[in-house]
């Protein structure tokens, strides 16, 4: 898994399990104006597909690093994440989403998807 020099790993923890998500934390964003709170922050959601995750964007939101916060998550059931044995519905995804943006950020975001 590549992740791009002053990201990191952090999780939190969803109705359906714990969710990996990447953000930066540490030079060269560290130097960054962009505080973790920031109202700029930046949701990057992967694809739904053989292999999903986040690391899909590795290689582009650090480009948006040093005028946003980056959150980029591998979504339940993909990635690093949680794998909880089920079958999953576009709702359990659209509620497991809600509730990553409203545990890891503060004010509304500009989420960025691939289909």
């Amino acid at each position: 898994m590549f992740l791009p020099p002053g990201f990191g790993e952090k999780y939190v923890m969803t109705a359906l399990g714990r969710i990996v998500y990447y953000t930066a934390v540490g030079k060269p964003w560290s130097d960054t104006e962009v505080e973790q709170s920031s109202d700029k922050t930046l949701v990057f959601l992967h694809a739904f597909g053989g292999g999903s995750s986040a690391y899909e964007w590795s290689k582009v939101y650090p480009a948006f690093a040093t005028d946003y916060r980056i959150v980029a998550p591998d979504l339940i059931g993909w990635g690093r994440s949680d794998h909880p044995a089920r079958t999953y519905h576009v709702e359990d995804y659209i509620k497991t989403i809600i509730e990553f943006i409203e545990k890891t950020c503060n004010s509304p975001v500009t989420a960025i998807a691939l289909d």
